[in-house]
């Protein structure tokens, strides 16, 4: 099973494959600097950042509709959102986050090969 929804990625994007592969290598050329601020906001305690920071990634990446990154992002954006920082909690998220980023660039690119070729 992929770590991404392959039919609805099909159907929002149909014909512009060109289009999603752009979209493919601009998000993970982007994507460190997306999640620095996350991981230096969890580093800092910073609630607002981390808030920002996380709505901002779960924004970008659900775009490929990858449920467990969007769930780690949403998470990390309650968190910022509570009021209560749980450094634990954080820090357990964005690890789960990190891993499942790296699933989906690997299997995004793959997808974006075979689209191109």
């Amino acid at each position: 099973m992929l770590s991404f929804d392959k039919e609805k990625l099909n159907g929002y994007f149909s014909d512009e494959t060109e289009i999603l592969c752009e979209l493919i290598d601009d998000f993970f050329s982007e994507l460190p600097s997306m999640l620095a601020p996350i991981k230096d906001s969890i580093e800092k305690a910073d609630m607002g950042g981390l808030q920002i920071s996380a709505h901002t990634l779960k924004g970008a990446v659900s775009n490929f509709f990858p449920p467990d990154c969007v769930e780690h992002s949403y998470e990390l954006e309650k968190i910022g959102k509570s009021g209560v920082f749980d450094l634990n909690l954080a820090s357990e998220h964005y690890q789960k986050l990190e891993a499942a980023l790296q699933i989906l660039e690997g299997e995004l690119k793959e997808f974006s090969k075979e689209l191109s070729g």
